[in-house]
């Protein structure tokens, strides 16, 4: 029977330095709960450690070699500031160097993806070393679990639940009782126990997986307290959404609401457990909470819950070089082009000229657009936005509104999500504070 525990994750920014970690375990030692608690690397770690794989992968020892020693000074400082006795600095400080000095043996190595994971593993594999024991110092209850141990992907690089669940309970009955466990966020072993990560959502990924297999509660500490219902970076007097449904938070994080990542929701909805978002630097604010849609009430006269934001998006339109070719058949092979690259489609519209698609510009967008060409007539819009509201559209009029409030802006699409939740406008971006902000005060006016 695997044990009943409150799953609590913290992000980079929550352990970005010893002032962030103490205050973390300050929340840790206050609670009565038992906790699993699952953490990122330290902030800005994560980006060092590719920079030192793209050191490798062009050659340059050099250029690697100085980014692990400037590794080595952040982690001295902050070992430093972060421990009280000379016995547990000097401890902690030996198993940190001992990381970092492990990232120069891949200098001779031919340089893959498999050398790339095992040295981006190191960031969590240090920060859950310094919190454990910083919480040992403290003479808290805690104890380090490796996420190696326990969490497994399967041929398809998707979480591999029922290993995960047989694994996790073999070493938390190996661990014994403790009040704190700790666990690396992102990080596992693939179905040939490489070393490996969870990719899209990283560490809440982990911690919803955990949340799913324990039956527990997660809870995700953020810099932000939960939810708005728009970015508060763009938008003036935004606010906090006490509650969401799975859908609406799935929904708001696949158009850009930074907060929690899509995949995340799928974990916590399968395993019928709550997400509760909160806030590492206001822990007494309400945050929000995600469940089931039977718990969920608007917080809006109108049943509108929130404004999510994607930009870097461009639309692309693919019409036939044949007029014996089938739109399903057009729009069948640009998909399978765009799923070779792993791009979204965030919006979609067809007509008899032709099909339009919103994909994300990325590294790889030039070669999409190139295969497309070689079958299809392809023009692009780059520099385009999505502003997509979320919630119930029940009300009369209310899509009226909103096309009244950005009647003056140029609408490059307009696209209802599938399970009508979700409305999706496509604009150029320069427009998308006015638009944001126009949206906001139309749907949210008292």
């Amino acid at each position: 029977m695997l044990k009943k525990m409150v799953v609590m994750k913290f992000g980079g920014t929550s352990v970005g330095s010893a002032e962030n970690i103490k205050h973390v375990a300050s929340l840790l030692m206050k609670r009565n709960d038992t906790m699993i608690v699952v953490l990122s690397a330290m902030s800005g770690t994560t980006n060092k450690l590719l920079e030192i794989c793209s050191a490798y992968r062009d050659g340059d020892n050099k250029k690697a070699e100085d980014i692990i020693d400037g590794l080595r000074l952040k982690y001295e400082k902050e070992v430093s500031n972060l421990f009280n006795s000379e016995y547990w600095c000097s401890t902690t400080q030996k198993i940190v160097d001992e990381r970092l000095e492990n990232l120069r043996k891949f200098e001779d190595d031919i340089f893959t993806t498999f050398e790339e994971k095992q040295i981006v593993a190191e960031g969590e594999i240090i920060s859950t070393t310094m919190m454990v024991n910083y919480l040992k110092e403290q003479n808290a209850d805690a104890e380090l679990l490796s996420a190696l141990d326990y969490m497994r992907t399967d041929n398809f690089q998707n979480p591999d639940m029922k290993q995960t669940a047989l694994m996790l309970q073999e070493q938390l009955n190996h661990l014994g009782p403790h009040q704190i466990i700790v666990t690396q966020g992102f990080i596992c072993r693939n179905a040939f126990d490489e070393i490996d990560n969870l990719k899209r959502g990283g560490s809440d990924y982990t911690a919803t997986i955990i949340g799913s297999i324990l039956k527990s509660n997660v809870e995700i500490w953020t810099d932000i307290d939960g939810v708005h219902n728009a970015d508060p970076r763009i938008v003036n007097n935004t606010f906090p959404i006490p509650r969401l449904s799975y859908e609406e938070a799935s929904e708001l994080a696949y158009y850009g609401a930074k907060i929690l990542h899509p995949t995340c929701v799928k974990p916590a909805r399968a395993g019928k457990v709550q997400i509760l978002l909160k806030n590492t630097l206001q822990p007494e604010a309400a945050g929000t909470v995600i469940g089931e849609e039977s718990h969920i009430k608007t917080n809006s006269s109108n049943g509108i819950k929130a404004i999510a934001l994607k930009v870097d998006i461009a639309v692309v339109h693919i019409a036939c070089n044949s007029n014996f070719v089938s739109m399903t058949t057009l729009y069948t092979k640009a998909v399978q082009i765009l799923d070779a690259y792993d791009s979204n489609i965030y919006a979609c519209s067809c007509s008899e000229q032709g099909i339009s698609l919103c994909i994300e510009e990325s590294e790889d967008t030039l070669q999409i657009i190139e295969e497309l060409q070689q079958t299809m007539s392809v023009t692009i819009a780059y520099n385009s936005a999505i502003v997509t509201v979320v919630g119930s559209f029940e009300q009369s009029g209310i899509l009226a509104q909103m096309m009244k409030a950005i009647d003056n802006l140029q609408i490059r699409m307009v696209s209802l999500g599938g399970k009508r939740n979700c409305i999706s406008f496509v604009i150029d971006d320069k427009d998308k504070s006015t638009a944001m902000q126009a949206l906001c005060d139309t749907l949210f006016s008292k």
